[in-house]
């Protein structure tokens, strides 16, 4: 291995809002400029650099309509409910919730608490806001999102599916005041093995030659930062995530996928010279 494919082995996964894209309110939701640039420069020595996200294929022309070019490897969407192939647009795992086990959970969490708003993405991949009689029959639903006036409503809910339900979906959430359900057979950490195993069937190469490097900021994202080879997040990272991961660099707005190279390509050389 030489220095013009030094990164031919490395995975970057990277959430996209707060991380990868600006968290500014003041903002459009857009990539971060220089983390654009990094991604680039990563991929033009071998590396493979996807998105790890919450967000679901039907937006991702309006948030990044040039995503195609940005990444080059399986993309995991919907916080672990699907894997998606940017070059072909297909599906290639899905991770659903069933509409009546859905609408048995909505049965029970909305006698008890009383959301601002509450909606879901229903099987053709769009957003149902606010959900119509006839959206609830849609067969399945990849994720649901519940809003709260506060952080500790969001978090009381939160805590009540775990309990009450946790054996039948995962509770989390991707903004302070909003908590998301997926199945639990959904998680980001889940569809990393399959990323690997894509890249190394392509590549003629072993799924345990890759290692990943993981980068989130929210609860949504600590299931895979804790399965990651090393982990990084911005400084304006969620306290508990940034307990989780290996590194905290610097604030989002300020572009993490150039520092994080720097560490990358430290543990990229050290395992190809040992």
């Amino acid at each position: 291995m030489n220095n013009d494919t030094i990164f031919e082995n490395a995975i970057i996964l990277s959430d996209f809002d707060g991380t990868f894209a600006y968290k500014a309110p003041d903002r459009d939701v857009a990539p971060q400029e220089d983390n654009l640039r990094a991604v680039e420069y990563f991929k033009t020595l071998g590396g493979h650099f996807t998105l790890s996200t919450g967000r679901l294929p039907a937006l991702l022309p309006k948030i990044m309509p040039y995503y195609r070019e940005v990444v080059n490897a399986p993309m995991i969407m919907g916080n672990g409910s699907l894997l998606f192939d940017p070059e072909t647009g297909e599906i290639m795992e899905k991770h659903t919730i069933p509409r009546e086990r859905a609408e048995e959970l909505l049965d029970d969490v909305l006698t008890r608490f009383t959301p601002r708003k509450w909606y879901f993405y229903g099987s053709h991949g769009g957003m149902c806001n606010p959900p119509t009689d006839g959206d609830r029959e849609l067969p399945y639903r990849f994720k649901m999102n519940f809003l709260f006036g506060s952080p500790q409503d969001a978090v009381a809910f939160r805590d009540y599916v775990r309990e009450r339900h946790g054996a039948r979906f995962n509770a989390f959430r991707s903004i302070p005041t909003c908590c998301e359900i997926v199945d639990r057979s959904a998680l980001k950490s889940a569809l990393v093995s399959r990323v690997k195993e894509i890249l190394s069937r392509s590549e003629g190469k072993k799924a345990s030659d890759y290692r990943v490097y993981v980068a989130g900021d929210f609860e949504n994202d600590l299931n895979i930062i804790e399965c990651a080879d090393v982990s990084f997040c911005p400084s304006d990272a969620l306290d508990e995530v940034k307990e989780a991961a290996d590194h905290v660099l610097c604030s989002c707005s300020e572009g993490i996928l150039f520092p994080m190279l720097e560490y990358i390509e430290e543990n990229e050389r050290m395992h190809n010279n040992g």
